[in-house]
């Protein structure tokens, strides 16, 4: 690995091992967000968050999305981002 891949690799480690009770037993995936130039083009630096969905999240954005696959699955729709490596 590089060194911006151990950087984030690390990072996402920690942050997943940090994850506390109760969000980890409602946890069902997890994401890696690469932005290559910085959170919305705010920095000429990559950056990657480490974002995940909760059944609680899910089940509480099923009214606001067309259908249940789009409340759980479409990024849109989460809303626990913890960490960001860049």
């Amino acid at each position: 690995m590089d060194k911006f891949e151990d950087y984030v690799y690390n990072k996402a480690k920690h942050s997943i091992e940090s994850i506390t009770q109760p969000p980890a037993a409602d946890i069902y995936a997890l994401s890696l967000y690469y932005e290559p130039e910085g959170l919305h083009f705010q920095s000429t630096e990559p950056s990657v968050d480490l974002c995940y969905n909760t059944e609680s999240n899910f089940r509480s954005q099923i009214d606001s999305a067309s259908d249940r696959g789009e409340a759980r699955w479409n990024f849109a729709f989460w809303s626990n981002c913890s960490a960001r490596a860049g």
